[in-house]
């Protein structure tokens, strides 16, 4: 099973850089207010809205080498 996971926010900036450096995740898709991030085969799109997502988690297990 697949599927994409939206969250609003008011910082997609601060987000990308975030989930590129520390996560090691790649812009899977870039629209003019969203964007879609990827690492294998999770995908996690972030929309930039004036009212903000403020509950909800998502859990990663990273295996590191």
């Amino acid at each position: 099973m697949a599927g994409k996971i939206f969250l609003k926010t008011q910082k997609i900036k601060d987000i990308e850089s975030f989930y590129a450096e520390k996560i090691g995740m790649r812009m899977w898709l870039r629209q003019e207010d969203c964007m879609i991030l990827r690492h294998e085969n999770l995908l996690l799109g972030f929309c930039l809205r004036s009212e903000i997502d403020r509950s909800g988690i998502i859990t990663f297990f990273l295996r590191i080498l």
